[in-house]
């Protein structure tokens, strides 16, 4: 069923339908509509597809859906709405893969009060919302699959998802005025985090229950100067640090031994890995570009490389850390099999903590090019480890 204008709206308005069988469009995919006015929609109670509101430029409100109470999914875009009251008596979309609840481009939107009667959403994405203030609204909802909020720039705090305990995925970005993750404090596992480009935040804080998360990839927000947060986290596949220009340490690592795949990678100020003191193992560890970066002794009780998440090949590189000058943190890992790279550290002069894995014994194949000690990986053990 498509309502692409205000006449066609009052013509079904007219049949007093109280049910939609199959999908219902409000709107127009590929440009404006002229519908002002839904009021007479009052009648309607379940549609068994999607709702789509689309395009309505001159539509300021939804009261006439009131009493709507479910929709297979619900996807509202580029509408002139002020707020989603109107929405208020929504108690369900569908709890399979359908069931997406979807808010994007409502240039007016401040908060999304109205969604009270919901308590559980497959997913929610929120993007471009220029004026999204709040996620009010959303304080009843316990359980979402995955999260998607993106380009929300007034957006300051995720307050709205406090009571949210059962989470999967969770991925924030391009939300400049947001400094903290207040509001997933009854968070304890995620299986997929992403927070990228978020330009105020600060702090992690809001993910200090998290004790498990599978895939977490925290890039370019650069004036995170803390990863305290995570001071509970204990187990996790993937953890990549990435463009935290505001971080000198990593503090907040301390409980985890284990990770399959480890990136610090363009962390300007970062002086020390303070905070991996406790990593015994990794599958892949990436230390790359991190220009403040003076020492990684904090490795020192890493010993096993093991398999990492995304390859067959384990791998160690310490690459392009201009103000690094030893490797020592690495002199109690055993051989493996797989690559070794050390390279471009321009101010690196004592590489004996890898003498043990550089023979021909220890199985690894080591790549030594452009720091500032110019052995090789073939010269290393003829006492000139360091200068």
């Amino acid at each position: 069923m498509e309502l692409t204008t205000q006449a066609q709206v009052d013509a079904f308005v007219a049949s007093h339908y109280s049910s939609v069988n199959g999908s219902l469009l409000i709107g127009n995919y590929y440009g404006e509509s002229d519908i002002t006015d839904l009021s007479g929609l009052e009648h309607l109670t379940d549609i068994s597809g999607p709702l789509m509101i689309y395009g309505n430029t001159q539509l300021s409100s939804l009261e006439g859906l009131h009493n709507l109470k479910h929709a297979q999914s619900v996807e509202i875009r580029s509408n002139s709405i002020t707020d989603i009251k109107g929405l208020r008596s929504l108690e369900s979309v569908q709890e399979d893969i359908y069931g997406s609840f979807m808010i994007f481009n409502n240039q007016f939107l401040k908060d999304l009060k109205g969604l009270e009667k919901l308590t559980r959403v497959i997913s929610l994405r929120i993007e471009n919302n220029e004026a999204l203030e709040s996620l009010s609204g959303l304080n009843n909802v316990t359980k979402i699959g995955s999260i998607d909020i993106t380009n929300c720039p007034k957006l300051t705090s995720l307050n709205g998802l406090d009571n949210v305990s059962d989470l999967e995925s969770f991925s924030i970005g391009g939300n400049t005025t947001l400094t903290s993750l207040e509001g997933l404090k009854n968070v304890t596992t995620l299986s997929y985090l992403l927070i990228v480009e978020n330009n105020a935040l600060t702090s992690l804080q809001g993910l200090h229950n998290a004790t498990s998360i599978q895939y977490a990839s925290i890039k370019n927000n650069p004036l995170l100067n803390s990863l305290q947060g995570l001071h509970n986290l204990e187990n996790a596949e993937v953890i990549e640090v990435i463009g935290a220009n505001g971080l000198t340490s990593l503090q907040g690592l301390e409980k985890i031994t284990t990770i399959k795949d480890l990136t610090i990678q363009e962390n300007t100020n970062l002086t020390s890995l303070q905070g991996l003191q406790n990593l015994q193992s990794v599958g892949s560890l990436l230390v790359t570009r991190n220009n403040a970066l003076t020492t990684i002794e904090q490795l020192s009780a890493l010993t096993q490389i093991i398999q990492p998440y995304n390859s067959q090949t384990s791998t160690i590189a310490v690459t392009a850390n201009n103000a690094l000058t030893s490797l020592n943190g690495l002199q109690n890992v055993l051989p493996y099999t797989g690559y070794l790279y050390v390279d471009s550290n321009e101010s690196l002069q004592n590489l004996c903590a890898i003498t043990g894995l550089t023979t021909t014994e220890a199985g690894v194949s080591v790549y030594l090019y452009n720091n500032a000690n110019p052995v090789t990986a073939f010269t290393i053990n003829n006492s000139n480890c360091s200068l």
